[in-house]
């Protein structure tokens, strides 16, 4: 055994060495992301300032979505070279560098010049509804008010924190602490849409008798109802259902999409109408009349009623649907004024 100065031997060195390394320095091994214990999809996608969809599409990963610690899962395309780096990981070329993709990576800066898809310059795009032009920034629009705001949800801070509890109050002025991963979802969600404006529909609802539930998301800053720009609600509805560990409901004949966080993944549909209690049903198939309803969803999934929503938001008593048909071509991200009442794109 060879030894070194002060009496350490070479194998001792190595073993201090390796001790002083941080077990989480690399995470990133050529076009792998390697697993630690811990993650979850929707982390490892923040991380990777992807969306979950692209994650979980690129290793074509099933539900509940369980990770196991040391899994190498495939990079999705999109993730860039800085963030390859600053997961410790070196860039290795891929196909996206040959003439033809580049020349398409050119088409693309021109077509996010004209805001169609609201991508970055010199980048190819982000794929079906375009890439934001900066990625994690959210731009929202308060339904009842027509108050607009954007934030920085990239990371969430103390200033994102504070400024969302504010724009997330309720209707009288009452403000709760929101949950921090609902606001990291809220920027998967308008990242995997290309920037477009949310619309908030309702967001903290302090309880209050006459709820539909007893414990709703809701009353506890862990929920919000809302819809996206030029996208239909099933295609958000759809999206959402993506993302793990997150609630979901679907309102067919109103004009919004719940999402709230939770431990178990959950997913409803409702057909009523405010002031109607809950009908929930199967996406496409309407209660019909004269036949037994439908019974709530199994573990509890459901949140909330139209009903409940309309309680804070009354616009959402006046608003009136339109069927999504084949309307939900991409289109350039809106930048105007909301219409005087809410509709489903």
């Amino acid at each position: 055994m060879r030894v070194l100065s002060h009496g350490l031997t070479l194998a001792s060195a190595l073993t201090l060495t390796l001790l002083a390394v941080p077990c989480e320095a690399q995470r990133i091994d050529g076009r792998h992301y390697i697993v630690a214990r811990g993650d979850t999809v929707s982390e490892i996608a923040l991380a990777l300032h992807v969306s979950s969809a692209s994650l979980i599409e690129r290793n074509h990963l099933v539900p509940p979505y369980a990770l196991r610690n040391g899994q190498r899962l495939r990079l999705p395309n999109e993730v860039s070279d800085e963030v390859v780096r600053s997961l410790g990981g070196t860039p290795v070329p891929t196909m996206h560098a040959s003439p033809p993709v580049q020349a398409h990576a050119t088409n693309s800066s021109r077509v996010a010049s004209n805001g169609r898809n609201g991508g970055i310059a010199g980048r190819s795009g982000g794929g079906r509804w375009g890439r934001p032009s900066i990625q994690g920034y959210v731009r929202l629009v308060r339904e009842s008010t027509g108050e607009q705001m954007s934030v920085s949800l990239r990371r969430v801070t103390n200033t994102g924190l504070n400024r969302m509890r504010h724009f997330l109050r309720y209707g009288d002025g009452r403000t709760h602490t929101i949950h921090p991963r609902l606001l990291r979802l809220l920027a998967q969600v308008s990242d995997h849409f290309g920037g477009r404006r949310v619309h908030v529909i309702s967001g903290y609802r302090p309880f209050r008798r006459g709820q539909w539930t007893a414990h709703s998301n809701h009353n506890v800053g862990h929920a919000m109802d809302m819809r996206v720009e030029g996208v239909p609600n099933r295609v958000l509805r759809d999206f959402c259902r993506t993302l793990p560990q997150t609630g979901c409901g679907f309102y067919p004949r109103s004009v919004f999409v719940h999402m709230d966080v939770r431990s178990e993944s959950a997913a409803w549909v409702d057909w009523s109408r405010p002031g109607q209690r809950p009908q929930y049903g199967r996406d496409g198939h309407p209660p019909v009349v004269g036949q037994p309803p439908v019974a709530p969803p199994a573990g509890g999934g459901e949140d909330e009623s139209v009903e409940d929503v309309a309680q804070d938001n009354q616009r959402v008593r006046e608003a009136t649907t339109v069927e999504d048909n084949d309307d939900d071509a991409p289109g350039p991200p809106s930048s105007g004024t909301p219409s005087a009442a809410p509709t489903t794109p």
